[in-house]
């Protein structure tokens, strides 16, 4: 229909323009977040009747052929976005193209390295190359004075730091500490994470280890939408190892969950079925006096679990 596509019009403007997403991304993010999916003969068709075509190639031409004026572009580039909604600055776009040789032009004809995100999935030139995996304008961008520690757009945004956890990059991780970025940053809203939950959703146990012995806070709060803690994100993977290491390291064993759509621990495992996890839990003194956790199991079909928990509380009802 067309009010389902005028509705997700914005989301897919941010994500194919603004922070040059592929296609396939774009249908990934807006199906696993929206619940929005469509296929790509129709998001082609309506792309083309939105008119929204990718203008990279034509930045990138303005720039190399009119060299001389470096500065004056980019000075009217910024003043032309500074209130648009949604909309990267030329070194941004950069920065999302990969491409150095532009990224340094701009930077050596005065582009402003930390210029902020915006609200919606937004990133920074840092955060960009983070998310590109690219060490080399890593450096390059950090060598410019950027702001290792600058804030994660208010919705699904990243921090350096957090993005490097999410690729897995030992090496970007290290260079991003070596600068000074905070490891408990806290996570944006609707979903996103720290650094070290999201290491530990990974199953990433070398780099959560990392980023604890960089005092990484295991309790450190989650989103409020559909957000977790570490001990909570381990619980629900099932990642047995990293529960006992993160109860050594004193993780709340009964910490509230994230406001919308949360899980305790015991109730994330429960409705997941690591039943291993949930008599883990229990034995480190997990609360059974509410009912969630044996109506998830429940809902499930986990009935191991479910026997499990009415043992440790015949008050249980399903």
């Amino acid at each position: 229909m067309a009010s389902d596509w005028e509705h997700h019009k914005e989301t897919i403007r941010v994500l194919y323009l603004s922070r040059d997403e592929s296609l396939k991304d774009v249908m990934s993010l807006t199906k696993e977040e929206h619940a929005f999916e469509k296929s790509k003969g129709q998001y082609e068709r309506q792309l083309k009747k939105w008119n929204f075509r990718k203008n990279a190639a034509g930045d990138v031409w303005k720039v190399q052929t009119h060299r001389r004026n470096v500065a004056q572009i980019i000075e009217k580039e910024e003043s032309d976005l500074r209130d648009c909604y949604g909309q990267l600055t030329l070194l941004q776009r950069a920065v999302t193209k990969s491409s150095f040789k532009l990224v340094k032009l701009l930077l050596d004809h005065g582009a402003d390295v930390n210029a902020p995100t915006s609200e919606s999935y937004g990133l920074t030139a840092l955060q960009a190359a983070t998310r590109r995996r690219s060490a080399e304008l890593i450096q390059l961008l950090l060598d410019h004075g950027a702001d290792v520690n600058a804030p994660a757009s208010e919705y699904r945004g990243l921090t350096a730091l957090q993005a490097a956890t999410e690729q897995g990059s030992v090496e970007l991780i290290q260079l991003l500490l070596d600068h000074g970025a905070d490891v408990n940053a806290p996570a944006s809203e609707d979903g996103a994470r720290t650094a070290l939950q999201a290491a530990i959703e990974g199953g990433q146990v070398k780099l959560a280890q990392m980023l604890i012995s960089y005092g990484a806070d295991v309790n450190g709060k989650p989103s409020k939408e559909r957000g977790v803690m570490a001990l909570q994100a381990a619980a629900i993977t099932g990642h047995i190892s990293m529960v006992y290491m993160l109860l050594d390291h004193e993780a709340e064993v009964n910490a509230a969950s994230s406001l919308v759509e949360g899980r305790t621990a015991l109730e994330g495992a429960a409705e997941h079925g690591r039943l291993d996890v949930v008599q883990l839990l229990l034995n480190a003194g997990a609360e059974t006096s509410g009912s969630r956790a044996v109506e998830f199991a429940y809902r499930e079909g986990h009935s191991a679990v479910v026997d499990l928990l009415i043992s440790n509380n015949p008050a249980y009802k399903v």
